[in-house]
């Protein structure tokens, strides 16, 4: 479809386009899911299309998933008529078109389905309830623009999602989820250690369970693993720093934010507190180098030393800000257009070891991952309940806790980090954004981070 995307292009600039994009898709792959040990459901991913953006007034889009030339005239043609009805003249920002080619061949397959089961029939035992669900897809795109953007993209994606229930009858039942993911084919399963994660998670799970230990209340220290850190950064920072649900566009649909745009330079948190938004990091399951409106990607800061340094840009926010995009516009598929987007959002590490982050708390809590969690609309008010943790006491972990949880606000968690690990671990996710829904890659993650003094739930 190569030449019907530059004749799109062609054809929406002699209509009299201010701004025109063609994007195409192609996406094949397969799923799995594994239920209790069971190949429940096994399919394959198979889709291609084109889509037209054109700016006259407004916006306007339209797509197609025929590679017929009098389908894509037409499909143009929608587009502009759209774009030109709009009562809203709309700005973007500038960006000098560039190209870029880039090809990543995942690594040879492997025996995904056999690697699943073996494990699946070795945590049967305490884990009743057991669900795994695998993604493998490849993402072939080529875009135009009419500022001379011509950038063609193949990218292998493999994800991982498990659901486990630990328990017995007599004791009760907990759940929780893990995501693994990054660019290649299925044999990073072989690369994830995702079995002894799971395993020992389990285990750990298990035990609070019988024990039922009952953390301290109060205001106390809590020492937050990756997954816990990674999760707040996305949820409590990427989201809200989103431009477009600052500028209130997404409030309808996946919620608002609590700043209002003009507090670029004001303080959020301590020194300490620092969240990146990186869709740079080679083999990252967020990985772009160029996003979706042409703009070459980057490292973000979006909180800096504890104090507000960016939002997450698309070329049009950029204008109403007046800043420049920062690359953050994707979109999933070929017939839905770029909004802005997260890509690896994670706090940054410090110089602490693990260790040493314990060893300074008389009273805490290390909670080392999630079982559920929940954040208002506009990404102010949260809280954290664990599935693995334990309590400190005179600076060494002691026993499980069970179902310890923080209940912050935004500028009280930030406000509260004395001090992060070396320490940076990623998890994958898929992250939910758009009506209709726009599920992206992403990865969340950080170090072991420190908060002092919080509010036991």
């Amino acid at each position: 479809m190569d030449d019907l995307v530059d004749y799109a292009l062609q054809h929406a600039m002699d209509l009299g386009a201010r701004y025109a994009e063609v994007r195409q898709i192609e996406n094949q792959g397969r799923e799995i899911l594994l239920r209790n040990g069971n190949l429940d459901v096994t399919g394959f991913i198979n889709s291609c299309g084109l889509s037209v953006r054109i700016l006259k007034n407004g916006f306007g889009f339209a797509s197609t998933d025929l590679a017929e030339k009098e389908e894509v005239k037409n499909c143009v043609e929608k587009a502009f008529k759209s774009a030109k009805r709009q009562k809203h003249t709309i700005e973007i920002d500038e960006c000098k078109g560039e190209e870029y080619n880039e090809i990543i061949k995942g690594e040879d397959s492997t025996d995904a389905i056999k690697i699943l089961k073996d494990f699946d029939s070795k945590i049967q035992e305490y884990c009743p309830v057991r669900l795994f669900e695998l993604m493998n897809y490849y993402e072939d795109k080529y875009y135009v623009n009419s500022d001379g953007a011509k950038i063609h993209t193949m990218i292998p994606r493999t994800h991982l999602f498990s659901l486990i229930t630990v328990g017995e009858q007599n004791l009760g039942f907990e759940q929780f989820t893990n995501d693994f993911g990054g660019v290649g084919n299925p044999k990073l399963l072989e690369n994830w250690n995702f079995e002894n994660v799971i395993e020992d998670q389990a285990k750990q799970v298990l035990k609070s369970l019988k024990e039922k230990n009952k953390p301290p209340k109060g205001r106390i220290d809590y020492i937050l693993g990756p997954r816990v850190s990674g999760l707040a950064a996305h949820e409590s920072c990427g989201h809200p720093y989103e431009a477009d649900r600052i500028w209130g566009r997404e409030m309808a649909q996946a919620g608002g934010s609590f700043l209002k745009g003009d507090e670029i330079g004001e303080r959020i948190g301590s020194d300490a507190a620092s969240v990146i938004d990186d869709p740079t990091i080679k083999g990252s399951y967020g990985y772009y180098k160029y996003d979706d409106e042409g703009v070459k990607a980057k490292k973000r800061y979006l909180i800096k030393n504890g104090m507000i340094n960016e939002f997450l840009q698309n070329r049009e926010t950029a204008v109403i800000f007046k800043t420049r995009s920062n690359g953050s516009a994707r979109a999933s598929e070929y017939d839905k257009e770029p909004i802005v987007r997260m890509a690896n959002t994670y706090i940054e590490p410090g110089d602490y070891t693990k260790e040493e982050l314990i060893e300074e708390i008389k009273l805490g809590v290390l909670m080392e991952s999630f079982m559920e969690w929940n954040i208002d609309d506009k990404r102010l008010n949260q809280k954290y309940t664990a599935s693995e943790a334990y309590l400190i006491e005179n600076g060494e972990v002691r026993k499980t806790l069970y179902r310890p949880k923080i209940e912050v606000t935004t500028q009280q968690f930030y406000s509260s980090i004395d001090a992060c690990s070396k320490d940076l671990e990623f998890t994958s996710a898929s992250c939910g954004k758009g009506e209709p829904m726009q599920p992206m890659p992403v990865f969340v993650g950080g170090p072991y981070v420190r908060v002092r003094e919080v509010i036991h739930g």
